[in-house]
């Protein structure tokens, strides 16, 4: 976790106000003098983002192989993701499209040997959790867990980060349409928290979290009291978002529903 958090952590001295929401990387491009097109992105929030860059080109050559995918750590300065430059001689024409995702895109499974410890607070050794698993109905594996508990049960990180992002104005929890928080990890994967009690986040986004933080409560036992967890990480497109499966560390045991 060291180089992240030491990136971000120095980052958030003189970066955007501390706890406000994080901007997506923002993307533009500038015109050189020899008639080539650079194209730029910035991030100026506390974690990263991949950047799927594609392109439609006609006599026209870009500095990159497309389609390219790129990762955008915050930073005051403008990333280059690549440079345009028409053909000699040649009518032209480009038009690019640079989507984004959060987390750092690696082509690969994020280390399924980590222990996550419980995403809530419990006795140690605790009671065997009762864990629910769904598969997804795609042709692709998906992997939620979904923690029945009472309302107002500390949950806590399951693994150290940096709090992405966060809503917890929500007054009831119905779907994606609820309270949650996202802990953005090392590796560039990230875990949803969702099913929060409205206004109990005690977490503020940028900040670094341990393993085992407070980071909210459960909602109330009438509204949607299961917990619903996952860790993500970002597919191959833009439109692809995956999940990977999580061994939890319950005292001396490990767990590892399917």
């Amino acid at each position: 976790m060291k180089g992240l958090l030491l990136l971000c952590t120095a980052l958030g001295l003189s970066g955007p106000v501390f706890g406000q929401q994080p901007k997506l990387a923002h993307t533009s491009q500038v015109t050189n003098a020899d008639g080539s097109t650079s194209v730029f992105s910035q991030n100026s929030g506390f974690v990263p983002y991949t950047v799927y860059l594609r392109a439609d080109l006609r006599h026209v050559t870009s500095s990159v192989p497309l389609p390219a995918r790129i990762v955008v750590f915050p930073g005051k300065k403008p990333q280059l993701l690549t440079t345009f430059t028409p053909e000699p001689d040649q009518p032209f024409y480009f038009r690019y499209y640079a989507p984004n995702q959060l987390g750092i895109y690696t082509g690969q499974l994020p280390d399924t040997a980590y222990v996550y410890r419980l995403p809530y607070q419990s006795a140690v050794p605790a009671e065997p959790p009762h864990i629910i698993t769904r598969k997804g109905n795609g042709p692709e594996p998906w992997y939620p867990y979904f923690f029945p508990l009472p309302g107002g049960t500390a949950l806590c990180a399951a693994r150290e980060g940096i709090v992405a992002t966060l809503r917890q104005d929500a007054r009831r929890n119905r779907g994606s349409d609820g309270n949650f928080v996202i802990i953005i990890h090392e590796d560039g994967s990230y875990a949803w928290y969702q099913n929060l009690r409205q206004q109990s986040a005690t977490v503020r986004i940028g900040q670094r979290v341990a393993q085992g933080d407070v980071i909210g409560y459960s909602c109330a036992n009438d509204d949607n009291p299961v917990l619903y967890f996952t860790v993500n990480y970002p597919g191959a497109t833009a439109e692809k978002i995956e999940t990977a499966p999580v061994v939890f560390g319950n005292g001396t045991q490990l767990l590892r529903p399917r």
